[in-house]
């Protein structure tokens, strides 16, 4: 046979498997650039979620001191000042209490429903202002003495409960008075709407859907960053608050401290 008349299959297959080493080649740099791409993402990720941490924690802090400076501190120094501690002193109601001293504080008797006083050893429970059904009584009865020997830190002087009892959102505030021998002889507070929290904390949220909407933060994570004991959860108490909103998402243990002082 002559050279004019060759077979073109083998330069036909050397064609084909140029062709199948190119496409499997590009198909090598495609996989390589998908496991980039989700290697990126990921550590993407994880950046936002550390950022979303770290935001929730700064959230909560502020959220904690604007209860404490503005809210928690004012009501307990009333109470100290009407010496609702003493038990052979009548408890003043809400609107009995003196109005708060302290520049930018709210002005809690506007929520406040009443005021109590639980003896821890006879656990009788006073109360003056709005009369409390008999369910939330019993669980006023039945928290308040746990909650303040578990969640009650004695050098705050402060404790905080949020918590849905009988159909109603409840924001209660108090302090442990002791004996002069150092024991917990009573727990001194009052209930208040939850509403009047509802400015301290305001500002921080519109300002987090506003990035919301600029497609900056997304969500804020569990504002579980730390901190003193009770103090954290405060702020996961309005946290579950605005989860409708989105923004923040947190544990609602309904278990939360602050600092201040008792009242005498």
């Amino acid at each position: 046979m002559s050279s004019g008349t060759r077979s073109p299959r083998p330069r036909g297959l050397f064609i084909a498997a140029l062709l199948l080493l190119t496409l499997a080649l590009a198909g090598a740099i495609a996989l390589q650039a998908y496991r980039n791409f989700l290697g990126h993402k990921a550590t993407a990720e994880r950046v936002l979620h550390d950022y979303a941490r770290l935001a929730a924690a700064r959230f909560a802090n502020r959220t904690e001191m604007n209860f404490y400076y503005d809210a928690f501190s004012p009501a307990l120094d009333a109470l100290t000042r009407a010496k609702a501690g003493h038990p052979d002193t009548p408890l003043p109601a809400p609107r009995q209490l003196p109005a708060t001293t302290q520049p930018h504080a709210t002005d809690f008797r506007k929520f406040a429903r009443y005021t109590f006083r639980y003896d821890v050893r006879s656990r009788r429970l006073e109360t003056a202002g709005a009369t409390p059904s008999a369910p939330v009584r019993k669980w006023l009865r039945d928290t308040l003495p746990i909650h303040s020997r578990t969640v009650y830190d004695p050098k705050e002087h402060v404790g905080a409960i949020m918590r849905t009892v009988d159909g109603m959102s409840r924001a209660i505030v108090y302090t442990v008075v002791n004996d002069k021998a150092g024991a917990a002889r009573a727990v001194v507070g009052l209930e208040e709407d939850p509403r009047a929290l509802e400015p301290l904390y305001a500002a921080d949220v519109a300002e987090g859907l506003d990035r919301r909407r600029r497609g900056g933060l997304i969500r804020l994570c569990d504002c579980d960053g730390g901190g003193r004991r009770g103090v954290v959860s405060l702020a996961g108490a309005v946290c579950a608050h605005i989860r409708g909103a989105g923004l923040v998402r947190a544990p609602d243990d309904g278990r939360h401290s602050s600092a201040g002082r008792p009242p005498s």
